[in-house]
């Protein structure tokens, strides 16, 4: 029997939902068939496709948590406002091109057919991690109660005539940055490969610019490149904290302009749950670095300016310093060279222009 776990993204989202409220994230089983008596069991029913099945789970394991006793909204006014955020941001991180089409049926590929996929493990995974590239089979179609994708070993699965061999499920989605995130995954399960182990060596180490390479060259603008990697890390339920040291984080990811434009559809449902904020709060902190090292020009700076107020007011003139005095003061901080102090700024700034 199915899972919320089998569901990655509803699995995301719940338990962050739970964790945001403190309540423990239960995996229950998925009844697509409206006769299962079991009441820990999320009957999702007949759904039009994954999406609908997606948004099913997590709307009904809300009112699970409800008839249990824990809540995980105060009212219903505000769980109202969660699912019709998720429901919205669902639909535009998958329905990318709405003039796109599907086959119905059932169609066998093989993995080099995916090229963002096969270059990935052929010109970086498999080297790495010294396995050997195998063109696996892949088998596209609309399914509602499988994920996005889904790894099958030898024996899960026979045809009529009882063959049997591996393969990736691939559900029909129109946009491919997410379905290409979710077949990453079973691809490195389907080689054997712990996904998290892969995507920890990707961005711990020296991988990580040749990886942010082969998503630039695959995907159209900084918006998909940024969703990939978004989509990646959430339905490996990984926090990018935990995977970069926090000396680099900043400078590799940018996490504060991340959360602003990674997915502007879905980055409203995450600040609202607080995720950004607990990513983001083990790096907060004062660094006075900055300040400690222009301090001395800045006091510098300012003695001398009132070194000269007390100048000019014994020789009985205003005290206020001209503005083209405090540009000779402060031209000494800034240039890397010695000014002629007999020529005016209008000779000095001649030099540099260009006309």
């Amino acid at each position: 029997m199915s899972k919320v776990s089998d569901f990655k993204l509803a699995e995301s989202v719940l338990r962050v939902v739970c964790k945001e409220k403190g309540v423990s994230f239960t995996d229950l089983n998925l009844d697509f068939e409206e006769d299962d008596i079991d009441s820990n069991c999320i009957r999702v029913g007949g759904t039009k496709n994954v999406i609908h099945t997606i948004y099913r789970i997590v709307d009904e394991y809300l009112k699970i948590m409800e008839l249990d006793g824990r809540p995980l909204f105060k009212d219903e006014e505000k769980k109202d406002i969660f699912l019709l955020n998720f429901a919205s941001e669902l639909r535009s991180l998958f329905y990318k091109d709405l003039s796109s089409s599907h086959l119905e049926e059932l169609t066998l590929q093989g993995l080099y057919q995916k090229p963002f996929i096969w270059i990935l493990m052929k010109d970086l995974i498999c080297p790495i991690f010294d396995v050997s590239l195998k063109n696996i089979k892949i088998i596209c179609g609309k399914n509602p109660y499988i994920d996005i994708a889904k790894f099958y070993k030898d024996g899960d699965i026979k045809s009529i005539e009882g063959q049997s061999y591996p393969f990736v499920f691939v559900n029909y989605i129109d946009c491919q940055v997410v379905q290409n995130a979710f077949l990453f995954v079973e691809v490195l399960k389907a080689y054997d490969l712990d996904p998290i182990t892969v995507v920890k060596e990707l961005l711990q180490t020296d991988l990580l610019e040749k990886f942010k390479g082969l998503i630039k060259m695959s995907f159209d603008g900084e918006q998909e490149e940024k969703k990939f990697i978004f989509v990646l890390t959430n339905i490996l339920n990984i926090n990018l904290l935990d995977f970069i040291p926090q000396k680099k984080s900043n400078k590799i990811f940018d996490l504060e302009k991340y959360a602003q434009v990674v997915s502007p559809e879905i980055s409203s449902q995450w600040w609202y749950l607080g995720v950004l904020e607990s990513m983001l709060e083990p790096i907060r902190g004062t660094d006075w670095s900055t300040h400690q090292v222009l301090e001395k020009y800045h006091q510098d700076f300012w003695n001398k300016v009132e070194m000269i107020k007390q100048k000019r007011g014994s020789n009985g003139k205003d005290r206020e310093v001209p503005f083209d005095l405090l540009l000779r003061i402060k031209s000494k901080q800034t240039a890397d060279y010695p000014e002629d102090s007999t020529k005016t700024l209008q000779a000095l700034l001649s030099s540099s222009r260009i006309w």
